[in-house]
């Protein structure tokens, strides 16, 4: 909560300007100093001044002056600035992570949501004054450490996880995540440009770097062609099944519509049909980008879930699976009667970046992980195991940290028989740790996440290779498949090739041995091809944030977590993720 005074305090400095874009970044430069400072942080400075002041007051008084200073403030915020007057602020905070002109388009479409939500949010004085302290009575929330107590209650204390069975025949999984898929994507096309994202237009003649045959280092989404040879090499590969981890439209954010992101599915479940004319098992899951525009989802749509619905049929093999995709955009069902169940969540119901969510609409969320728990509990009574499938990784700066946290409660909860969980998003090649609720320690699972296939934004293309276990359903290993972009395009040849296999890269002899997977050496050879998938690998520079950020990963299975080992000032990135999850809030707890 104090992270919105932070917000608030930086507002009434930056009003004290006239909107122009003439406001020096030496004025953010102070303010910074000012919010760092050891010795004198005005937020909390004048934070706890305040309260001490009111509370010494007549309860009632502090109450009502509280409600009312809330009152005046959201109340001038919407009639003296409104949103063409905010615009220019938020745009300010926003480039702050992003591009300026990328601001612009963002904010055109998700500032008046943003404001709505945030108005509404901070609007409702009594809720607001009652967990600042100032008021007694408000709407109680849910508190996810009392959730996690709830549900580690009864945790089986004799059940543990088996080891790989050797003797058991494999089965090979492959991953497809974070296509991007770029129709209007052309070779030799003009690779830098204003737009969101560029190779969509033929280069001029003088110009010296043009996009190629399979894509380009940049601001490029995936081509047709490196799609097709995707689906080529996969099929050469010969899997078992295929998780399909969302994101299937480009990043363009301008002149764009729903319509578009379901034509970019509709294509690549097209290309895998004809490949695998349905041999083989195919899971989707629905990425943030799936909604147009992107992120923004005000719970259970169902013109757009029955779209998708209607896309996917034919890879739901249980009426019951496709009925609950139509309803929530979440579904679960057996891999080829095995004792293996596919869990599929919805990520747009835990985005951060949904900007609904700050206006307390928590509903979605809530029944999600009702579902969730009654589908592991049923499983664990029928002896099934368990792979969870999540466009967003536990400790994304997308994925709600109420969301992560109740997660990784049930993650803790059933440890035994969730033998995987499997996610994409970040366009880096990872893997994550869990760790048990209560304790940081022992790491019960890891949430596998995996590259890309688009270049966006300047990565090589890739797609990993799950080795199983047919009867126990642990991970033995993955094969991290990648395509060298640039000797692709000059041969005009799409040559996959194995960059590492896992139990090589963490000196294991598979992926149970999750205590030594973890103890890595954050300088050696885990760090590079972290950070290489995009580059030429003997080229690599790695500067300190980097290197600190790659340490925090492996380290932490929440946002916060995440936040408060990488961030590095008030001013970043990382800080403006955890505004967004501080503004969403805690959820309210549903009467009984």
């Amino acid at each position: 909560m104090k992270k919105i005074f932070h917000l608030l305090f930086l507002l009434s400095i930056i009003t004290l300007f006239k909107p122009s874009h003439e406001l020096s970044f030496n004025v953010i430069e102070n303010i910074n100093k000012l919010f760092n400072s050891m010795f004198f942080n005005p937020v909390e400075l004048l934070f706890t001044l305040t309260k001490m002041k009111l509370q010494s007051a007549d309860a009632d008084f502090s109450c009502t002056l509280c409600q009312r200073l809330i009152n005046a403030v959201t109340t001038t915020i919407r009639e003296k600035y409104g949103f063409e007057g905010i615009q220019y602020y938020a745009e300010l905070l926003c480039s702050v992570a992003l591009d300026r002109g990328v601001c612009n388009t963002y904010i055109s479409k998700y500032g008046p949501v943003f404001i709505d939500s945030f108005i509404l949010r901070a609007g409702n004085e009594e809720n607001l004054c009652h967990k600042l302290g100032f008021c007694p009575e408000g709407e109680e929330t849910e508190d996810t450490y009392d959730y996690a107590i709830r549900l580690l209650k009864d945790k089986p204390k004799n059940k543990k996880r088996e080891g790989v069975d050797y003797s058991a025949p494999t089965l090979k999984m492959i991953q497809l995540t974070d296509i991007h898929l770029d129709t209007k994507y052309v070779e030799n096309g003009t690779v830098y440009c204003d737009e969101p994202v560029c190779c969509r237009e033929p280069a001029s003649t003088y110009s010296r770097k043009k996009s190629g045959k399979y894509g380009f280092l940049g601001r490029c989404d995936a081509s047709v062609e490196l799609l097709e040879s995707f689906m080529d090499k996969a099929y050469e590969l010969k899997p078992d099944f295929i998780i399909w981890t969302g994101d299937n439209s480009p990043h363009n954010s301008k002149n764009a519509s729903q319509n578009d992101n379901y034509e970019a599915s509709i294509i690549v479940k097209n290309m895998l049909d004809e490949k695998f004319k349905n041999e083989i098992p195919i899971y989707p899951a629905l990425g943030n980008h799936e909604k147009y525009p992107s992120d923004l989802y005000i719970g259970d749509e169902a013109e757009l879930l029955e779209n998708y619905g209607q896309i996917f049929k034919d890879y739901f093999y249980e009426d019951q699976a496709f009925e609950t995709f139509r309803k929530y955009g979440y579904y679960t069902e057996k891999y080829k009667d095995t004792n293996l169940r596919i869990v599929v969540l919805n990520c747009l119901i835990c985005d951060t970046w949904n900007f609904y969510i700050i206006g307390g609409r928590h509903e979605a969320a809530k029944k999600e992980f009702i579902w969730l728990e009654e589908v592991l509990r049923q499983a664990e009574k029928n002896g099934e195991y368990v792979y969870l499938i999540d466009h967003f990784p536990i400790n994304s700066n997308f994925q709600l940290t109420e969301c992560a946290q109740r997660l990784r409660a049930l993650l803790d909860r059933f440890d035994y028989i969730i033998r995987g969980f499997f996610s994409g998003h970040t366009h880096l090649d990872d893997i994550s740790p869990v760790r048990t609720y209560f304790e940081p320690k022992p790491i019960i699972n890891i949430n596998y996440i995996a590259p890309p296939l688009t270049t966006y934004p300047g990565r090589n293309p890739s797609f990993r290779q799950f080795i199983l276990d047919s009867n126990t359903k642990n991970v033995i290993d993955y094969q991290q498949y990648r395509l060298n972009l640039t000797d692709a395009n000059l041969k005009r040849e799409a040559n996959w090739y194995i960059v590492y296999n896992a139990t090589q890269m963490f000196k294991v002899n598979d992926l149970t041995e999750l205590d030594k997977i973890f103890k890595i050496d954050v300088d050696g050879d885990y760090i590079i091809q972290r950070y290489a998938e995009g580059k030429d690998e003997k080229k690599i520079v790695h500067n300190k944030k980097e290197i600190n950020e790659a340490q925090c990963q492996i380290q932490t299975d929440t946002y916060h977590d995440f936040y408060v080992c990488a961030a590095d000032t008030i001013f970043s990135k990382e800080y403006f993720f955890e505004l967004l999850n501080d503004l969403s809030g805690e959820w309210v707890k549903t009467s009984e």
